[in-house]
């Protein structure tokens, strides 16, 4: 079975089971599986997501998993400097530098 390293930044957190709170989480799924469907079955709406990334490179809730991908998920709160960033909640590129 494949398996895909996922972190939540910042208040996505609160969405997480308390085993789950500011730490690595590996997912274990079966397939070429998108990177939404773990992502909301760990708690996290998708609607409060606004950053992701895959081995660090900007993807959208479509891009589909691989074994041993580290996921990256952040919220629109958070302020990355890279002008390569798929922002995924509206009005989310106003709010970076």
């Amino acid at each position: 079975m494949a398996q895909a390293i996922f972190y939540f930044h910042n208040e996505l957190n609160e969405f997480l089971s308390s085993d789950h709170k500011w730490d690595d989480i590996h997912v274990a799924f079966n397939g070429h599986e998108t990177v939404k469907h773990p992502l909301e079955s760990l708690g996290v709406p998708h609607t409060e997501i606004d950053i992701i990334l895959v081995n660090g490179v900007s993807v959208d809730f479509a891009a589909h998993l691989e074994d041993g991908y580290r996921v990256e998920v952040f919220p629109g709160s958070m302020q990355l400097e890279n002008t390569s960033i798929i922002h995924l909640q509206p009005g989310g590129e106003k709010d970076y530098a």
